[in-house]
Protein backbone atom coordinates (compact mmCIF):
# COMPACT_ATOMS: atom_id res chain seq x y z
CA UNK A 1 0.00 0.00 0.00
CA UNK A 2 1.65 3.35 -0.76
CA UNK A 3 1.73 5.72 2.12
CA UNK A 4 -0.63 7.71 0.80
CA UNK A 5 -3.50 5.00 0.91
CA UNK A 6 -1.75 3.94 4.41
CA UNK A 7 -2.06 7.52 6.00
CA UNK A 8 -5.90 7.49 4.58
CA UNK A 9 -6.35 4.06 5.75
CA UNK A 10 -5.15 4.84 9.19
CA UNK A 11 -6.84 8.22 9.20
CA UNK A 12 -10.30 6.34 8.57
CA UNK A 13 -9.91 4.28 11.87
CA UNK A 14 -8.61 6.92 13.95
CA UNK A 15 -11.77 8.85 12.90
CA UNK A 16 -14.42 5.78 13.89
CA UNK A 17 -12.84 5.71 16.88
CA UNK A 18 -13.50 10.04 17.14
CA UNK A 19 -9.60 10.07 17.22
CA UNK A 20 -9.12 11.71 14.01
CA UNK A 21 -7.32 15.01 15.38
CA UNK A 22 -4.98 13.50 17.68
CA UNK A 23 -3.58 11.05 14.75
CA UNK A 24 0.20 12.57 14.08
CA UNK A 25 1.01 12.52 10.57
CA UNK A 26 4.69 13.51 10.88
CA UNK A 27 6.61 10.01 10.73
CA UNK A 28 4.40 7.48 10.38
CA UNK A 29 6.98 4.44 10.39
CA UNK A 30 10.65 3.69 9.47
CA UNK A 31 12.89 1.37 7.82
CA UNK A 32 14.49 -2.09 9.67
CA UNK A 33 17.61 -3.30 8.58
CA UNK A 34 20.66 -3.36 10.86
CA UNK A 35 19.06 -1.79 13.64
CA UNK A 36 15.18 -2.06 14.72
CA UNK A 37 14.72 1.68 13.69
CA UNK A 38 16.49 3.20 11.04
CA UNK A 39 16.19 5.26 7.98
CA UNK A 40 14.42 6.11 6.06
CA UNK A 41 11.73 7.36 7.48
CA UNK A 42 8.20 7.45 6.27
CA UNK A 43 5.61 10.62 7.26
CA UNK A 44 5.41 14.23 6.41
CA UNK A 45 8.10 15.93 4.24
CA UNK A 46 11.04 17.67 6.77
CA UNK A 47 13.65 20.02 5.77
CA UNK A 48 16.92 19.01 5.39
CA UNK A 49 15.78 15.16 5.22
CA UNK A 50 16.52 13.85 1.89
CA UNK A 51 13.81 12.16 -0.25
CA UNK A 52 14.16 8.21 -0.90
CA UNK A 53 12.39 5.83 -3.18
CA UNK A 54 10.92 2.86 -1.91
CA UNK A 55 11.82 0.05 -3.77
CA UNK A 56 11.40 -4.11 -3.92
CA UNK A 57 13.26 -5.86 -0.53
CA UNK A 58 12.90 -2.72 1.80
CA UNK A 59 11.08 -3.51 5.44
CA UNK A 60 9.45 -1.06 7.25
CA UNK A 61 7.33 -0.65 10.00
CA UNK A 62 4.33 1.07 9.57
CA UNK A 63 3.50 2.70 13.08
CA UNK A 64 1.30 5.32 13.18
CA UNK A 65 0.91 7.53 16.18
CA UNK A 66 -2.37 8.43 17.84
CA UNK A 67 -2.04 11.00 20.92
CA UNK A 68 -4.56 9.87 23.33
CA UNK A 69 -6.16 12.83 25.33
CA UNK A 70 -7.08 12.57 28.63
CA UNK A 71 -3.69 10.29 29.68
CA UNK A 72 -2.42 12.08 32.52
CA UNK A 73 1.48 13.06 32.08
CA UNK A 74 0.52 12.37 28.02
CA UNK A 75 -0.03 9.09 26.26
CA UNK A 76 -0.99 7.90 22.79
CA UNK A 77 -0.76 4.08 21.25
CA UNK A 78 1.24 2.81 18.28
CA UNK A 79 -0.19 -0.45 16.78
CA UNK A 80 2.61 -1.13 14.49
CA UNK A 81 2.95 -3.56 11.24
CA UNK A 82 6.31 -4.47 10.06
CA UNK A 83 5.78 -4.55 5.76
CA UNK A 84 8.29 -5.62 2.99
CA UNK A 85 7.99 -3.60 -0.53
CA UNK A 86 7.27 -5.61 -3.50
CA UNK A 87 7.03 -5.33 -6.94
CA UNK A 88 3.27 -5.64 -6.26
CA UNK A 89 1.10 -4.95 -3.29
CA UNK A 90 3.32 -4.48 0.40
CA UNK A 91 3.92 -7.88 1.91
CA UNK A 92 2.89 -7.92 5.63
CA UNK A 93 4.83 -9.82 7.89
CA UNK A 94 2.86 -9.02 11.27
CA UNK A 95 2.02 -12.10 12.08
CA UNK A 96 -1.21 -11.06 14.45
CA UNK A 97 -4.07 -8.77 14.08
CA UNK A 98 -5.13 -5.52 15.66
CA UNK A 99 -8.16 -5.25 17.18
CA UNK A 100 -10.14 -1.45 16.88
CA UNK A 101 -11.35 -1.36 20.21
CA UNK A 102 -8.02 -0.58 21.56
CA UNK A 103 -8.40 2.71 20.53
Amino acid sequence: MADGQSRAKITQIAARAGLEQHFIHLCIGHGIGITPNEPPYIGEPQRGRHEVVLGPGMVFAVEPLIWLPGVRGGGGLRLEDTSVITDGEREVLTRCGSDERLL
